[in-house]
């Protein structure tokens, strides 16, 4: 077949075609206000063969002048119709969910409310294509539990970190929940270590600072064993009782930087996290990829949150799948599990140029709210003033001179 638009047709199953002819809409569109019945004014020039060599055909629209061509001036017509008469196509898909989005735009778009015991944090919205749904991402501190947050990118893992850290102590009472930092990574964690709901960063080299986290960790485990002995030996039931205790999270950034210098956290770590969260204490863990955990420690993280990756076969391994799958190349953007494994997009706090000005107003705000603070990460300090040693109760025969390095008791 040469003539252009033509097309053979295959009826049924059998080897039957038929040849067809596609209409054609490109041609010139000559407006007028009457229908008026074409007829075949051509006249065909043809060889001794039959074929037709040439043809010549008298135009009746040659007065009038052009409007287009026909397939625009019909489109132009139908959306015309379509907007006198307020009528518009359903979309078949939604849109893609943007790479910038806020916090504070999601807790309008969705309604979010506190939802106190269960504390949780708006950390973003996911898209689920198959159902043609999209909503929101919420880490329930209690309910989702010990967390791990894949991905090469240290900064991407930290704008998750800070936006679930900023979305809780925005509304959530230092008596709600504290929080621990242990940052080897970017240290930027020092810009919101005065919001007092943080009792404390630990950055690399402060040998000192990261035992006594991990000591206190431990006393608070036992402390707690103790005090939710009547109450079934859970955080939860003993909130819901009228009680008031804070939640603790201890972050972990860097994982792989932190456990290089830290050999012991593969025998301490199992045995913390194992039952940390029926106690009110919860780990959340960034690692550079899923083989940076050892598997007796990440068998006790439930909830992950994997964002780019090195490679795409990562994912199919850390949420057990038997397929592979690709994440969009977005920054910000990654896989998390909600009715099935589902890309998500992290919510930003603010925009970038506005971030620093912004920390310095919620860090002025929280503590002018807040008079209370989270109990500080004991550590020994440089100068030890005469009020951090005086007691009630002074004698001569123990007078008060110091503090001890190994247990940060009064040295008499």
């Amino acid at each position: 077949m040469k003539q252009v638009g033509s097309f053979l047709l295959q009826v049924g199953n059998d080897e039957l075609y038929i040849k067809g002819q596609s209409a054609w809409s490109g041609a010139n569109y000559y407006p007028t206000d009457f229908v008026y019945k074409k007829y075949d004014k051509c006249v065909d020039f043809i060889n001794i063969s039959g074929d037709i060599i040439k043809s010549i055909q008298i135009d009746d629209n040659n007065t009038i002048k052009s409007s287009g061509d026909q397939f625009s001036n019909i489109l132009k017509s139908i959306i015309s119709v379509s907007n006198s008469l307020g009528k518009k196509a359903k979309k078949l898909w939604l849109d893609s969910i943007p790479s910038d989005i806020f916090v504070s735009n999601l807790e309008n778009k969705y309604g979010v409310s506190l939802t106190k015991p269960y504390i949780s944090s708006v950390i973003g919205e996911y898209d689920e294509p198959e159902n043609q749904k999209q909503g929101l991402v919420k880490y329930d501190f209690l309910r989702d539990g010990n967390t791990i947050i894949y991905g090469i990118d240290g900064s991407e893992r930290e704008k998750l970190l800070n936006t679930i850290i900023y979305s809780s102590v925005k509304d959530y009472d230092v008596s709600d929940i504290n929080y621990y930092i242990v940052d080897y990574g970017s240290e930027t964690f020092g810009n919101i270590s005065d919001i007092p709901h943080i009792g404390g960063v630990v950055f690399l080299g402060d040998e000192e600072k990261f035992n006594k986290l991990f000591k206190m960790i431990k006393e608070e485990i036992v402390s707690r064993k103790r005090l939710f002995a009547n109450y079934g030996g859970e955080y939860i039931n003993y909130i819901k009782s009228g009680n008031s205790i804070p939640l603790k999270v201890i972050i972990l950034n860097n994982y792989d930087s932190i456990y290089e210098n830290n050999k012991k956290l593969y025998d301490e770590l199992p045995e913390l996290v194992r039952d940390s969260v029926r106690y009110g204490i919860i780990f959340i863990i960034t690692a550079n990829s899923s083989g940076s955990i050892h598997t007796r420690i990440s068998q006790n993280f439930e909830n992950i949150y994997a964002l780019k990756l090195k490679d795409d076969i990562e994912y199919s391994s850390i949420f057990s799948l038997r397929n592979k799958i690709s994440l969009s190349d977005i920054y910000g953007r990654g896989f998390a599990r909600i009715n099935g494994i589902h890309e998500f997009q992290i919510a930003s706090i603010c925009t970038d140029e506005e971030y620093g000005i912004m920390i310095k107003k919620l860090i002025s705000y929280l503590n002018n709210k807040y008079k209370e603070k989270a109990k500080v990460i004991p550590t020994l300090p440089e100068r030890v003033k005469p009020s951090d040693v005086i007691l009630d109760n002074i004698h001569l025969d123990s007078v008060p001179i110091g503090i001890k390095r190994e247990n940060l008791e009064i040295c008499s």
